[in-house]
C-alpha cells in the first residue's frame, strides 16, 4: 500500500466545468468498485442543479490525478450556542439541497490508491485555517475506520444499516428466489398476490421504456410517497428537478430504472433505481396502501423486481441504508454506513463532548437502576 507522502495534493477553486470533467471520469474510468453516487453522472446533476461553491481536492501519484473529492463550506449553530464552519464532501449543508442524500460517499480514487490518497487530502486539508468540522456522509465503514488512526477527535454522530442480496447465486433463475425466504415471508408475498389477482387481475411489472413514461412513473411514485412520509423529497422542488435532470441524463444509457407494478389496472407500487452493470441501487418508492392489512404493496413489488433483475443479470440488489422491515424479510445485513465528523481541537466541542457523554452516562445508569428495581 502507497503512503500518503507520495501524493502531491492540489487545492482548488471551481475548474471550468468541461475541465473537472475530464479529470474526474480520467479518475472514474480506474475505478473498479465505483458506486453509482461518485459517478460523474450523479456529480455533474449534484451541480447542475444546485451549483454549489466548491473547494476541489485532487491528489495525484506520479503527476497523475488519482483521488477528487469536492467539498463545500457552511456555517451552522448547534443548541443556539455552538457555531461551527463546516466542510462537507459532495453535500452542501443545506437540508433542503441534501434531501437527495447520497450514499456510500467517499472521495473517488481506485482501491489501490483509495487509503492513502484519501488520507493524504484530508491531511492537506487541514493546513486550511477557516473550518473547524468536516463530514463525510455516509461512508462505508469498512472505509471510515482507516480514518481512525489519523484524527483523534472524530465521531459517528449517525450511522445507518445497509442491507441488500447477491443476486448471482440464482444463475439467471428467477425462480430460485422465493424458495430462499423464510416460510412467513414467502406466506405473505403469495396470499397478497393471490388477493390482488382475485380482485383485480393479473399482476404485472412494467418498465419506463421512454424517457417521457419514466418522468411520469416517477411523479406517480411521488404521488403516493407524499401521502405516506410528511417530509417526502417530492414536496420539494429543488429534489424533484435533480431526479428529472438525472432521469433525463441516463434514461438512454440505462443507469437508471423506473418500473411500475399492477394488479389489472391497480396500481400496487412504483420503483425507482440507479442502476450500473452489476447493481441495481433501490432508490425509493411509491406504494399504493390499501386498508386491507394482508396486502403487502412493498413485499410484492420488491419480490417481483427482485425476480426481474435475477432475469437481468444483475449481481447485487442494493437496498442501500436505513432499516426497515422489508429489508429484514428479503435481503440480509451487508455494512454499516456512518456520518463521519472530523473535528479540530477546539474547547467548545470537548465541553460539548463531555455534556452528550455525561448525559449518555446518566441515562445509562438510570435504565440500570429501573431494571433493577
Amino acid at each position: 500500500m502507497e503512503q500518503p507522502s507520495l501524493y502531491r495534493v492540489h487545492l482548488s477553486e471551481p475548474d471550468e466545468l468541461d475541465q473537472l470533467e475530464h479529470t474526474w471520469l480520467s479518475i472514474q474510468k480506474t475505478v473498479e468498485d465505483i458506486p453509482f453516487f461518485l459517478t460523474w453522472t450523479w456529480i455533474s446533476c449534484w451541480l447542475d442543479t444546485y451549483k454549489p461553491h466548491f473547494l476541489q481536492v485532487t491528489a495525484y501519484f506520479q503527476e497523475t490525478p488519482v483521488c477528487i473529492g469536492l467539498l463545500t463550506l457552511s456555517h451552522i449553530t448547534r443548541r443556539n450556542l455552538i457555531r461551527s464552519r463546516q466542510l462537507r464532501l459532495h453535500q452542501t449543508g443545506i437540508p433542503s439541497q441534501d434531501q437527495i442524500w447520497i450514499e456510500y460517499n467517499d472521495f473517488l480514487a481506485a482501491r489501490t490508491h483509495r487509503h492513502a490518497a484519501v488520507t493524504a487530502c484530508l491531511l492537506k486539508l487541514e493546513t486550511l485555517p477557516d473550518w473547524d468540522e468536516m463530514i463525510i456522509s455516509m461512508m462505508p465503514r469498512a472505509r471510515s475506520i482507516q480514518l481512525d488512526p489519523y484524527y483523534p477527535h472524530i465521531r459517528r454522530p449517525l450511522n445507518s444499516p445497509a442491507y441488500g442480496i447477491s443476486l448471482h447465486q440464482f444463475e439467471r433463475d428467477p425462480a430460485r428466489f422465493l424458495p430462499t425466504l423464510s416460510t412467513n415471508t414467502r406466506y405473505q408475498i403469495n396470499k397478497s398476490a393471490r388477493i390482488y389477482e382475485q380482485a383485480h387481475g393479473s399482476l404485472s411489472l412494467e418498465i419506463a421504456d421512454t424517457q417521457t413514461m419514466a418522468i411520469d412513473f416517477f411523479h406517480l411514485a411521488g404521488q403516493h410517497h407524499k401521502t405516506r412520509w410528511p417530509d417526502s423529497g417530492f414536496k420539494n422542488t429543488e429534489f424533484v428537478q435533480f431526479h428529472e435532470r438525472l432521469i433525463r441524463a441516463t434514461h438512454a444509457s440505462k443507469q437508471t430504472r423506473l418500473m411500475r407494478i399492477s394488479a389489472g389496472d391497480q396500481l400496487i407500487g412504483v420503483l425507482y433505481f440507479l442502476l450500473d452493470s452489476k447493481i441495481a441501487y433501490f432508490y425509493l418508492q411509491g406504494l399504493n396502501y390499501g386498508k386491507d392489512p394482508k396486502l403487502k404493496p412493498g413485499l410484492l413489488s420488491h419480490s417481483l423486481a427482485i425476480q426481474h433483475f435475477i432475469a437481468q443479470g444483475i449481481r447485487v440488489y442494493d437496498f442501500m441504508g436505513g432499516h426497515s422491515q422489508y429489508k429484514l424479510q428479503l435481503g440480509s445485513f451487508t455494512q454499516q454506513l456512518d456520518m463521519v465528523l472530523i473535528q479540530r481541537p477546539r474547547v467548545v466541542f470537548w465541553l460539548e463532548n463531555l455534556a452528550r457523554n455525561l448525559k449518555a452516562t446518566i441515562i445509562t445508569a438510570l435504565k440500570n437502576s429501573h431494571e433493577q428495581i
